[in-house]
Order: C-alpha cells, then structure tokens, then sequence
C-alpha cells in the first residue's frame, strides 16, 4: 500500500474521526495550510504602547478604532479608554489624549465619513453621546444629536442610528451628505432627517448597523431587517426571513457582499437573499462547551477571524479563522482577543489579558515572542480496505525550517502508537522514518511546539505491506 497526503486544507469535524475529507484534519490547531503546505501559522506580535495615565497606571482599552486619512495616505489609531479617548499614529509614537475623560463607557460605535473635505470618524454610545475626531488637526468636538445613540451605520451618504434607551424600535437617520445635521426638512422632506419606527412587539431591540452592498442590513437581538431606498421618500424596511440574529453583535463583519457572523455557536452567511450555516458541526468537538458570551470577529483579506472563549475559560482565549475563498476552518489556541480591528495593512486586537496595549496579528511567529504549540492530526484512515492488515509503515516527507527546530511526528493504529523526532534545517530536508507498527486502521499527528518558521510543502507519503485477513 502506498499512501499520499497532501492539498492540505483544514479542520474539519461533522462527520466524525473515521470519515474526514481528503486533506482535512479532525484535530489541529496552530498550522497554516496556505496553497496546500502544512506550515507554521503566523503568531502574533505587540504593537503600540499601552496607554499610560496621569497616575502612573495603565488604562485599559474599551475601544479600538482608526481613522484613515486620505490626504496624508496613513492612518491614526483611535484608542477609548474611561479616562478618555486617545490618538496614536504609529509604533514609534505615544499615545496622545483628545478627549480628557472621565468618561460613562469606553464602548463606543463608530462610522468614517468625510465632511468639508476633511475625514472624520464619528463615534458614539448611548451614555456619553456623539462625538467626532477630525483628521486634519486630530481635535474632538461633541455633537448634538436628538437622543443618544448606541449604534451607529451608513447608508446613501446619511448617518444611521439607533439603540437610544428606551426606544428599542427607533432608528433614526442625518440629514444627506451631512453627519452632524439630524433635523427634519418641512420644504423637502427628501434632504431632511428623521426617524423610522420598526416594532416587533416582543421586546426586540436594534442592536447593530451594517452596510451590505446597496442596502443597510439593521439587526435585532432575535431578527435583522433591510432598509432599501436612497431618500425617506423611498426608504423600505423588511424583515430578512430564515436569517436568525447574531448571538454577540461584534461578532458581525462583511466581505464584498456576504455577511458572516456567530448564529447559534455556529459561523453564520447573510448574502442579502437567505442565510446558511457554514459547513454545520464542522468545528463540533472543538467547540463544545465554548462560551460566544465576549465573542468579537472581524474580516480582513478574504479571512473571517472569530474569536471565543473555549471550554472551562473565563476570557476569549482562541481564534477560529475561516478562510472565505478556500472555505476551510483552522483554530488557533492562546490568542486572547478582547476586540479586534481591522488596519489598512492587517489585522490588530487588545489581549482580555493584557486590554492596556494594542497587538498586531499574522506577524512573525510564536505568541509575542513566546513558543506555541502547533498539531496536525489526520482521521483514521485505512477504511477503504477494512479486511486489510498494514505492517511495517514507512513515512517519507520534506521539511525545512530554522536550524535545530524539533518537530515530532506519531503514527497510531488501534494497536499502538510510535512516535519519531526530526530536526530541521534552512534549506530543507527528505526524511525517511519506519515505524513497526501493524494494525488496520491508522493515522499520523504532527505536533511540536516553538516560535520559528517550519514547512513541509509536499506532504506525506505512507508506505507498508497489506495482509488481507480471513
């Protein structure tokens, strides 16, 4: 018998340990399988500096935002904090406050949008009020609005509102082409501001935003509407029937024209039309008993990174990316997300352990230093040929990596288990490791744990003697 294993893709968990498609893995976490290798995952890295008050002590980040200035072709990080918000335009600088707190909530909605030529971002919560940050001089000034708003969107060059206490079915919209002017027009209702009523008479509330192709998608905490049309006069409002709500609203990102989402503990897709679970009870054993409670996502490169909170943690202490184009899942352990960001050049996050500093995602390897472990464990194979009896296993592969990484690799049977060790190097190298085991089934785990770059770009190849059983 000879076996290969190769066109590596992902996790994958619906149908059991014995029926896993062909280059899945039923347990993994921690590996990249980009065009088909197995490899190391990028890890993660600090970023900007913690945010440090007047008394010495470091602030924790409620809010993480940035602001993207076409002029100057850069962009600031906006960071909000209960002692105020703060600026900072890079690694190499401190942060800088423009709005002295204390302040109710470090939980603020935001929206960028361009007034007199000048990018701002507008940001919001429903105890301090509305507020812009200009990105010509990086000043703050607070907006008067008709109530205070919780979340906020943008749809035909207005401003959307809602989630005002006390006004769960209110969702309020500016004026056109002007974010700050929430009037009515009694002339030309068409260039006025307003309000639309949506009741759904059992307690549902407006809980989040989302622009979605030519159409602002206004989720409730047990349903989501669309709102069509480009002036009041034409404004429509209808519920999305079969597509359930998300079960933490930060979990909510869009790429092109789909939506994804969490929706009962599973990755949710909104394309405008209908909504569909993605590949359902894929990731069941390895979510099972997480907690969605602080779940927060969001997208970027085509890649939906969902994080949670795994069995028996308190905190989110995992990331589950979903590869949109390739449609494959990975886990990555360890990864304490708070709240994520999507840059103009990546992906950043505040820790639930460390909130007061800001991390970038996807760069180097290892957590911020610090060695990961990484496994890749195949479904029991060998099931095409039940009445066969495998002796002898040989596994011959390729793998380079930096000098002196360890990596191990076991092969298991119903029988018994042996595992190997190999030592990498830079330019690569083939190995060839016998393990003398027998046995029906079979399946190979790779596992290590380190901080470095390793690769094995053209897979396995298994190789041992059938004896076919009586």
């Amino acid at each position: 018998m000879i076996l290969r294993l190769d066109g590596f893709r992902g996790l994958w968990q619906a149908r059991g340990d014995s029926d896993v498609p062909e280059g899945c893995a039923f347990d993994a976490h921690d590996v990249s399988t980009r065009r088909g290798a197995l490899a190391a995952a990028p890890g993660f890295a600090a970023f900007l500096p913690p945010i440090r008050a007047d008394d010495g002590a470091y602030r924790p980040i409620g809010t993480l935002q940035r602001l993207f200035r076409r002029a100057q072709q850069d962009q600031i990080f906006v960071a909000c904090t209960l002692d105020g918000i703060f600026t900072c335009e890079g690694p190499d600088a401190g942060w800088t406050c423009r709005l002295p707190g204390p302040l109710f909530s470090d939980r603020w909605a935001c929206v960028a949008y361009e007034t007199g030529g000048v990018d701002v971002l507008i940001l919001t919560n429903a105890q301090d009020g509305m507020i812009a940050l200009y990105g010509d001089d990086l000043r703050v000034e607070r907006i008067q609005t008709p109530a205070r708003f919780a979340v906020l969107g943008r749809h035909a060059e207005r401003i959307f509102a809602a989630g005002v206490e006390g006004e769960p079915d209110s969702l309020y919209y500016s004026r056109p082409y002007d974010p700050f002017d929430w009037s009515p027009d009694e002339q030309n209702p068409e260039m006025g501001g307003g309000v639309i009523r949506q009741p759904s008479w059992d307690g549902d509330r407006f809980v989040a935003l989302q622009p979605l192709g030519a159409y602002l998608l206004a989720l409730k905490t047990r349903s989501i509407y669309q709102l069509r049309g480009a002036d009041p006069s034409s404004f429509v409002i209808t519920p999305a029937y079969g597509a359930d709500a998300p079960d933490a609203p930060d979990t909510v990102a869009v790429d092109g024209a789909a939506m994804f989402y969490l929706s009962g503990g599973e990755i949710a897709l909104y394309d405008g039309v209908c909504a569909r679970l993605l590949a359902k009870d894929a990731l069941c054993d390895a979510l099972e008993g997480a907690s969605f409670q602080n779940a927060c996502a969001v997208q970027h490169g085509h890649v939906y990174y969902l994080a949670l909170a795994l069995a028996g943690s308190g905190h989110n202490d995992a990331v589950i990316e979903y590869d949109i184009l390739r449609e494959t899942f990975m886990l990555r352990r360890g990864i304490c997300v708070r709240a994520f960001l999507q840059g103009a050049d990546g992906v950043y996050f505040t820790s639930s352990l460390d909130p007061c500093r800001v991390y970038r995602y996807g760069v180097t390897y290892g957590h911020d230093g610090l060695p990961v472990s990484f496994a890749w464990t195949t479904g029991w194979l060998g099931g095409d040929a039940q009445r066969k009896r495998k002796d002898g296993f040989l596994v011959r592969f390729f793998a380079q990596g930096e000098e002196g990484l360890c990596l191990r690799l076991a092969l298991q049977t119903e029988r018994g288990r042996i595992e190997r060790a190999v030592c990498l190097h830079p330019q690569g190298r083939a190995y060839c490791l016998r393990f003398p085991l027998r046995g029906v089934r079979f399946r190979l785990c790779l596992s290590g744990q380190d901080a470095r770059f390793w690769r094995i770009p053209g897979g396995f190849e298994l190789q041992a003697e059938d004896e076919t059983l009586a």
